[in-house]
């Protein structure tokens, strides 16, 4: 009868959220993950909120330059592609979604064609591949 009751609670239960080791340690050009802190609640934007928010963090990646990653990490994927279809674009901004995951990349310094590349890098960490 336990294992039972164990298997049910197992099923029910969500898996645990994995943001924290989700984004690599290192970006090509020389960046290296610096800083990592969980999104605290009152932060999350209302959209990624009422879209099926589970977890976050911020990500600053110094090098020759700074980027600042934002990482979503939503309860399903439906809700990760609806914020990139709802995201508004901003200069010195790139987004896209993986999986559950939507990410934010932003860098005051850093080109266009460096942030594909560098979402690119976090796009297929996000997958694990």
């Amino acid at each position: 009868m336990i294992f039972v009751l164990i298997a049910l609670l197992a099923a029910c239960s969500s898996s645990p959220s994995k943001t924290a080791d989700s984004l690599p340690e290192q970006l090509a050009g020389g960046l290296a993950r610096q800083q990592v802190s969980e999104i605290p609640a009152g932060e999350v934007p209302e959209i990624v909120r009422n879209l099926g928010y589970r977890a976050g963090q911020r990500t600053l990646y110094t090098g020759p330059r700074e980027v600042a990653v934002t990482l979503y990490e939503m309860s399903n994927t439906s809700g990760a592609f609806e914020l990139a279809q709802k995201w508004k674009p901003e200069p010195g901004r790139l987004y896209f979604h993986q999986g559950t995951y939507f990410v934010v990349l932003e860098s005051a310094a850093a080109e266009q064609k460096e942030l594909n590349a560098m979402a690119g890098e976090l796009e297929k960490a996000l997958s694990g591949k």
